[in-house]
């Protein structure tokens, strides 16, 4: 998984990868309220508005999410708190994707 600061994968960049259970529950000083933009290349993963896991969230499988806001992430941009890896394998039968 990555995240960027800016839209269309621009600006600084995160890489990171967690076991099933596993995430930040506070992404840091550096990376609070800044994401723009997110790649999942496996897994689904939990994006929380809060730090500890808390507030509202959206849940997304693999896919290259350009900006936040786009209706497959659905999120208010520059909003993300923490970050929660839920499963190694894809959320149900169609992961929202926007390729």
């Amino acid at each position: 998984t990555v995240v960027y600061v800016d839209a269309n994968f621009s600006g600084g960049d995160w890489r990171f990868n967690f076991p099933p259970g596993w995430g930040w529950s506070y992404v840091g000083d550096d990376w609070n309220d800044k994401i723009s933009s997110v790649v999942i290349t496996a897994g689904t993963w939990r994006f929380y508005e809060n730090a500890g896991f808390t507030g509202a969230f959206i849940t997304v499988g693999p896919g290259y999410y350009k900006f936040v806001e786009d209706p497959a992430f659905n999120m208010q941009n520059d909003t993300i708190s923490s970050i929660l890896c839920i499963s190694d394998y894809p959320q149900g039968d169609f992961p929202s994707v926007d390729i």
